[in-house]
């Protein structure tokens, strides 16, 4: 499971997206509340992430970033050491999901669910 402790200062990370690579995400809307539904989906993409890879030894959060038209968040992966065996940052970042799951759909549908990331 990815730990939920402060991430040391220095720690390499990799951008792996705002969702599963073969689906739309939310898109930066200016005058439209837009963050809502993007808190969701960045929220149901860790957790899907979390599903495929239950043993890595890593660190996941949203990073976000200024845009013209107003701020967007994306996961980002930092690396840890990991022992012989177990996923590694290479294998999350070489087999990303093409497509939710069904357990990220009910989650995205959900409006009244607090995203948690």
């Amino acid at each position: 499971m990815f730990d939920e402790i402060s991430i040391p200062a220095g720690t390499p990370y990799e951008y792996v997206g705002s969702s599963p690579y073969d689906e739309d995400c939310v898109q930066v809307e200016p005058g439209e509340d837009y963050l809502p539904k993007m808190r969701r989906e960045l929220s149901a993409y860790k957790h899907q992430l979390e599903r495929i890879y239950p043993h890595f030894k890593g660190y996941i959060r949203t990073k976000w970033e200024r845009h013209d038209f107003g701020k967007y968040g994306e996961l980002v992966i930092y690396f840890k050491k990991t022992a012989p065996g177990e996923p590694t940052w290479e294998d999350v970042v070489e087999n990303l999901p093409a497509n939710w799951d069904n357990e990220a759909l009910t989650e995205i549908a959900s409006k009244n669910e607090q995203a948690t990331f």
